[in-house]
């Protein structure tokens, strides 16, 4: 009888695992339908370029549209869709973003856990499309989902040194849109020189080829740049920027005072980055842990940022439920899930000025940098140091 109990106690722990599995899948497949929905009667930010791609078919300047701040490269890789009314073309580009953002959240669970429990990918993805910044994603179709859907298998790559893929695949991201320009030193501090060419030929190229080809090319390095430097391009709400600059600019704060703010944000990413890296790690623990520190630091430093740049922390959250990651890491990755509680809350107004949405994702983005570098700059003992000390105390306890 007790080897019958037992047998009825596991058959009815797998029947409750796989009940709760169904349901998060359940749930899950209710946001994607809805995502998919809400994105195909939005995707203002894919139509965007969508215009900027008809435009060029037409013989006019993209750039004149203030909102289209993408490379030259970026309406060309577009074409294809530019030849379908702004109707089906949303259609397609809704259902592209979301189903990159379940490629994302399976490659995290698939590519960079080691036996992942088969509830993970739907919880993943259920976190991400019932939160506003994975909501602001798939809402606006934004071109960022090829980064987003890329970003796993870049971090798999780059931990199995296959580093022509790396490169290969960044670069195509980048010439998208180079929401993950900052990758490029992964190549850089692994010393793949090949990688890097080609993380940088292949948008250098599509660019090139942009700018022969598209109307008023020749302004763009002094249009984007303008814009950049000035926030938020109408008709968009600056409240909404998340970077440290956008916060900075919404407080009225002094371009100098930016300028600071900035140049501290990149040198202590900068500095964590490297630490991190000289100290190796295990299986894929290194390439998220650094590749996340590159990307978040660029985007808290960068000029101009959105809240659903947000989703781009997603491996490194996946990343700690692998047995193979530190116990002290996943601490750290559990507190930094404290400020980001705010981007999995209803949108605050984003016109208060001057603690909007923007400024409360913006602080939570920002915190979780500090966090992820306070941890990677941290001193380490060596075992034996630890022991050593151990055998010191002990020996300070005997009697003569």
């Amino acid at each position: 009888m007790p080897v019958v109990q037992r047998a009825l106690t596991v058959v009815a722990e797998l029947a409750q695992r796989r009940a709760a599995t169904a349901a998060l899948w359940s749930a899950a497949s209710v946001c994607l339908v809805l995502r998919t929905w809400q994105g195909a009667v939005n995707a203002f930010d894919f139509l965007v370029v969508h215009a900027a791609a008809r435009g060029v078919l037409a013989g006019r300047d993209p750039y004149a549209d203030p909102l289209y701040l993408y490379p030259p490269g970026s309406a060309l890789l577009t074409l294809p869709v530019a030849l379908l009314p702004s109707s089906a073309a949303a259609v397609v580009a809704s259902l592209a973003c979301v189903a990159a953002v379940v490629v994302a959240c399976w490659g995290s669970a698939r590519l960079l856990v080691a036996g992942a429990p088969p509830w993970l990918v739907p919880l993943t993805l259920l976190v991400v499309l019932v939160s506003p910044a994975g909501g602001a994603l798939t809402v606006s179709a934004n071109t960022e989902f090829f980064a987003v859907a890329a970003l796993p298998f870049l971090y798999r790559w780059a931990a199995d040194e296959r580093w022509g893929r790396f490169g290969v695949l960044l670069g195509l991201t980048l010439a998208v849109k180079p929401i993950l320009l900052a990758l490029v030193v992964l190549a850089v501090l692994a010393r793949s020189w090949r990688a890097v060419a080609w993380a940088v030929g292949v948008p250098a190229v599509t660019s090139a080829v942009g700018l022969a080809v598209t109307p008023g090319g020749s302004g763009l390095l002094p249009v984007v740049l303008e814009r950049l430097a000035h926030g938020s391009p109408e008709p968009v709400s600056p409240w909404m920027e998340v970077s440290v600059a956008g916060v900075l600019r919404n407080g009225d704060v002094g371009a100098g005072w930016i300028l600071l703010a900035r140049v501290l944000v990149l040198l202590l990413g900068a500095a964590a980055v490297v630490v991190r890296w000289s100290r190796g790690g295990a299986g894929a623990s290194r390439t998220v842990q650094v590749g996340t520190l590159l990307v978040l630091t660029s985007i808290v430093g960068a000029p101009l940022a959105w809240d659903h740049y947000a989703v781009l922390l997603v491996p490194l959250f996946v990343s700690t439920v692998d047995g193979a990651t530190a116990s002290r890491h996943r601490r750290t990755v559990l507190w930094c899930s404290v400020p980001l509680a705010v981007l999995l809350v209803p949108r605050l107004d984003p016109v208060r000025e001057p603690f909007g949405y923007g400024f409360q994702a913006g602080t939570a983005l920002l915190v979780v940098l500090v966090v992820l570098c306070a941890e990677a700059l941290a001193p380490r003992r060596s075992p034996s140091r630890r022991g050593g000390a151990l055998a010191g105390g002990a020996r300070r306890v005997e009697p003569a």
